[in-house]
């Protein structure tokens, strides 16, 4: 995955995000107009919640987060890799505790190429349930064959 692909992903994600926030505030203006409120009070209040420690900025700042994260993962994994571009095939490691999630536990100890992971979704790039949140990596299977970890 190259540097382009991952900031082009974590761009898509933030627009995605900025979407969503804007029809929050197109809802949260609806509704207020509905109750009768003054364009003065309703410009008030989008105010104060796009303000620090408001609904709307918390939220925004909550979806930067997690782009940041997502970031942070993608780049994880692509140095792994280049780290052991020798490797023919990888193994996926899950954590194995009561977190993980059903797609992890189903590909936890398989072995593919590194281009069939891609394909089917490497771990933390949102290819399983648990998104950008996932604990597992892949590993070269030549070295961490009878690898698992243990929370």
């Amino acid at each position: 995955m190259s540097d382009h692909v991952i900031g082009e992903r974590i761009t898509i994600k933030l627009a995605t995000e900025a979407e969503g926030w804007g029809e929050r505030i197109k809802q949260k203006v609806k509704l207020w107009a509905a109750a009768g409120l003054s364009e003065d009070v309703i410009v008030k209040k989008i105010k104060e919640a796009c303000s620090p420690g408001g609904e709307i900025f918390e939220s925004i700042m909550s979806g930067f987060r997690n782009c940041t994260g997502e970031a942070v993962d993608y780049i994880t994994i692509e140095e792994v890799h280049r780290n052991w571009k020798g490797a023919d095939s990888w193994i996926w490691i899950s954590v194995e505790d009561a977190d993980r999630c059903e797609d992890c536990r189903e590909r936890d100890g398989r072995i593919q190429s590194w281009a069939e992971w891609e394909a089917e979704g490497l771990p933390g790039t949102g290819a399983t349930v648990c998104g950008w949140r996932c604990r597992c990596s892949l590993e070269p299977s030549d070295i961490a064959a009878d690898a698992t970890l243990k929370k």
